[in-house]
């Protein structure tokens, strides 16, 4: 186990736009690595507050640095702790024991190394299932609980995000360039393909194009931007067949649940986010308008005031609680099995 110290200076003020003192790299005054069961996970920490944050990076097999652009502006209402999760990023870990369980356990071995009697969670996509589920089973060691653009809840959901609508020619031409692209030697020009084929035709609207997105993404390091695809199937193998829509009534904590809507339509991302809602018992929901899954960057602003009215203890202005929940779960049965 070793921590090493870093001294970094942020000058000015972050804009809504710009990159300047928004990576995670220029903002931390820590960085380190944490090492068990022959795995060793790497942490950056930052900023002053008085509360401390955890944050679970999604993906799944994200590093940590795509987070950067949604915390930074937050750095001085908390002390953010950041990872690159199991097997992903500067990360080590056997494809064996990557999954939901072992992500939980990472995030308690985290909270023992900074000798935390309770923290915030934020979680992002699959990072917000492995916070809820930790809520779940350790509910004197949270505090409050923010999932961003959470994991669908239940395989339903899942089935119904690979059904959605999609810009079919433009899906085609990323599947074509694929394979290409990862022989093409350049790791993060590889990289920069696979989410952009990921992200482009399903989750963002015109005002968010999935170049931007897979550059968020891909921002890291050369060594931290592998592959994800191996960690995905192996984390998703974890999650098989899941719905945890009866588990998450026992989260005793606050609960935020943002996602990023397109435009006035009650799109399934939105549904779906009500969804965890409404399930949670102290639990609110804000919908900004944007791009879906990485709604830092489609709303900035905006996400940063959401953030901080929570992390300070209350309420966005324009949070709600579902209540329509039917038509959530209607749009969530899977199809009949052939």
């Amino acid at each position: 186990m070793r921590t090493r110290g870093l001294v970094a200076v942020v000058l000015g003020i972050l804009s809504a736009c710009g990159d300047s003192g928004r990576s995670l790299a220029d903002a931390a005054h820590d960085e380190g690595t944490v090492t068990v069961d022959g795995a060793s996970l790497f942490f950056r920490v930052l900023g002053s507050g008085p509360d401390t944050v955890v944050v679970v990076a999604g993906g799944p097999g994200l590093p940590m640095d795509y987070l950067g652009p949604a915390v930074v502006p937050l750095r001085r209402d908390a002390t953010w702790i950041l990872y690159d999760p199991r097997g992903a990023g500067r990360s080590t870990g056997a494809d064996s024991t990557v999954g939901l369980p072992r992500d939980v356990a990472d995030l308690d071995l985290m909270r023992t190394h900074f000798r935390l009697e309770r923290m915030t969670l934020v979680g992002h996509n699959t990072g917000a299932a492995v916070a809820a589920r930790y809520a779940i089973d350790h509910p004197d060691r949270v505090s409050r609980l923010a999932l961003v653009s959470p994991y669908p809840i239940s395989q339903g959901f899942l089935w119904a995000w690979h059904l959605l609508d999609r810009d079919t020619a433009l899906f085609r031409r990323g599947a074509e360039a694929y394979p290409a692209s990862r022989q093409s030697g350049s790791v993060q020009g590889f990289c920069e393909q696979y989410w952009f084929w990921y992200f482009q035709p399903v989750y963002q609207p015109a005002d968010l194009p999935g170049k931007l997105a897979a550059e968020s993404v891909c921002g890291g390091p050369v060594e931290a931007l592998v592959d994800p695809s191996r960690r995905q199937l192996a984390w998703l193998r974890s999650a098989h067949a899941h719905d945890w829509r009866a588990d998450v009534a026992a989260i005793a904590v606050p609960v935020l649940v943002i996602e990023g809507v397109k435009g006035t339509e009650r799109h399934l991302f939105q549904s779906h986010a009500e969804t965890w809602a409404f399930n949670i018992p102290d639990a609110r929901m804000v919908a900004l308008k944007g791009g879906s899954l990485l709604p830092w960057l489609a709303n900035p602003e905006p996400f940063r005031l959401a953030m901080q009215a929570f992390l300070r203890g209350g309420w966005p202005a324009d949070a709600y609680r579902p209540t329509d929940p039917e038509q959530v779960r209607t749009a969530a049965t899977p199809p009949p099995t052939p």
